[in-house]
């Protein structure tokens, strides 16, 4: 049976999210594609179809976070017309995510 370009994705998003809290349980570098796989519901090699490494799916998350965080920076600059309160707000915004993603990724590095 073929796969849709959605459904691909769904798959994708759940190994994302699966991995993200892989990661945040063992840490980036003791986690593994076996416990991804686990987690996901997955069979190990079926995660390769997806991506082709444990550091593929990290970036990923990664991205994820990065590509929210420009998204909620963009949508607070849009509330304002002066280009100068733009540019504050498009700064400002992400502060406190900022932190956050630092914590959480400083945390799944370390462990």
């Amino acid at each position: 049976m073929l796969m849709n370009n959605n459904d691909e994705s769904i798959v994708k998003q759940d190994i994302i999210t699966a991995a993200r809290k892989v990661f945040g349980k063992f840490g980036y570098k003791k986690a593994s594609m076996n416990d991804i796989a686990a987690a996901a519901g997955k069979a190990k090699s079926s995660l390769y179809h997806y991506f082709e490494s444990k550091e593929a799916i990290f970036i990923a998350i990664v991205k994820e976070e990065l590509d929210n965080l420009v998204s909620k920076s963009l949508l607070e600059a849009s509330r304002y017309r002066d280009p100068v309160e733009r540019l504050h707000a498009y700064i400002f915004a992400g502060r406190g995510s900022v932190g956050k993603i630092s914590k959480e990724f400083g945390n799944i590095i370390i462990t």
